[in-house]
């Protein structure tokens, strides 16, 4: 038995009162496993539709039956603000549980004084009850479940077998005593690693490729053939076989053809500037040559000056040195 609570706090009424434990909800075989499952009752179907590969008349939801009353046309409905409850499809068969099918039950607004009251002395101790007479139902279904383990583990273990054993005396090496053998079941280890093998199985084949439509054959121009025929590779490179290669293949194979030969305007312009070069330097050396040209002009006339000083110098020196004779 259960303690009793200490504390008593208000309990979401999750649990139905006086609920007994109830057994697994119906549930159908899973797929290729119902050869021999015949769906009667609404739960067999498990909210769903019917099953195709069973073969018998099937009636799910109700739907059909004789005798049954089709409730698949469901009544135009308004909510509180005047507009039409289009989730009412949704909300059909459901019961009470709730469903939230817009935004406006997402967002928060004012709760019912009845929802948000504080729940009465009496009202605590009844959904104490109830919870206390729940979760111990649980526990006795699980505690005799693992009683009922361990008793069938039991009785599983068998009692040691005694076997009289005579060896034959004309075995080599028999001593020809008799004895008796206990036999045993042999303890088995529970963290021993399963000795089974896990075999891959080979892939089943897989669904046909879808067909691939093609357009309806027709024939090539010659240009057309001309731009996809691939020439043969040709190596630079190697040549095992010693192959003569015309030398426009060898060409070809480089890739030659396929680049676009261009001049850059960088060229266009050097050679101007070794043109403009040139002339500067020309004209430089003419100014050069000039400037010497003029340079040995006034030495050889400064020569000469200095020449016809030294002959009138000279002249005077003759003429006064007859005087004084």
């Amino acid at each position: 038995v259960l303690p009793a609570p200490t504390r008593q706090e208000a309990i979401q009424d999750a649990i139905a009162p006086d609920a007994a434990p109830v057994g697994p909800p119906r549930r159908a075989p899973p797929y290729l496993r119902r050869a021999s499952f015949v769906p009667r009752a609404v739960e067999d179907f498990d909210d769903g539709g019917a099953f195709p590969e069973v073969h018998v008349v099937q009636y799910p939801l109700d739907m059909g039956r004789p005798g049954k009353r089709s409730s698949a046309v469901v009544a135009v409905d308004v909510d509180d603000r005047g507009q039409v409850r289009f989730d009412a499809v949704v909300r059909q068969g459901r019961g009470d549980r709730r469903t939230f099918t817009s935004l406006r039950d997402a967002t928060e607004r004012a709760a019912d004084e009845d929802v948000t009251a504080e729940a009465t002395p009496d009202e605590e101790r009844e959904t104490a009850e109830r919870t206390m007479a729940a979760l111990g139902a649980v526990i006795e279904a699980k505690t005799s479940k693992a009683t009922h383990m361990a008793s069938a583990r039991a009785n599983q273990e068998k009692e040691p077998e005694y076997i009289r054993y005579t060896p034959n005396p004309e075995a080599p090496g028999a001593t020809g005593q008799q004895r008796v053998i206990r036999m045993v079941e042999a303890q088995v280890d529970p963290m021993e690693p399963p000795k089974h093998q896990h075999r891959k199985v080979p892939r089943a084949p897989p669904s046909p490729p879808a067909p691939v439509l093609h357009s309806p054959p027709r024939e090539l121009s010659a240009a057309e053939r001309q731009a996809w025929k691939i020439p043969p590779v040709v190596s630079n490179w190697k040549n095992q076989k010693g192959f003569v290669v015309p030398l426009d293949k060898r060409v070809g194979a480089d890739g030659r053809g396929l680049m676009e030969m261009t001049v850059s305007n960088k060229f266009a312009a050097f050679s101007e500037a070794i043109l403009v070069a040139e002339r500067k330097a020309a004209e430089e050396l003419r100014l050069r040559r000039e400037i010497r040209k003029k340079i040995a002009v006034q030495e050889k006339e400064r020569q000469e000056e200095s020449l016809r000083e030294l002959a009138s110098k000279a002249r005077i020196e003759r003429i006064a040195r007859e005087q004084r004779e």
